[in-house]
């Protein structure tokens, strides 16, 4: 089960992160079967295919008129790291960035 101050540290990271970049707005998605998958959309600049390879890193910072450590991503992968998920960054449809965690359950049906 992914413990409540895990998820609460996951889901603040992407979301102010999120919110940092929209424009006018945030999607989520939540969706469960054999893993749980959260989506975090913003209609925001996005972000190139370069940089989307490089997110999660450490310290990145793609723009230092922003404020932000760049840890915030960082943290988020290795939250999802520790609990055997995928954290996948990518195109939003609407146009900023889409952030994608994918989390085991467990055969309780809980994500771990």
């Amino acid at each position: 089960m992914v413990f409540a101050d895990d998820l609460l540290e996951l889901l603040g990271n992407l979301l102010e992160n999120a919110a940092k970049w929209a424009r006018t707005g945030v999607d989520i998605r939540v969706t469960a079967d054999d893993r749980v998958r959260i989506g975090i959309e913003d209609d925001g600049p996005g972000v190139t295919t370069e940089q989307t390879a490089r997110l999660g890193e450490r310290g990145l910072r793609l723009d230092e008129r922003r404020e932000g450590s760049g840890l915030g991503l960082a943290i988020a992968r290795d939250v999802v790291d520790a609990y055997g998920g995928a954290l996948v960054f990518e195109r939003a449809s609407q146009g900023g960035l889409a952030v994608w965690v994918h989390l085991p359950m467990d055969q309780s049906g809980k994500s771990p």
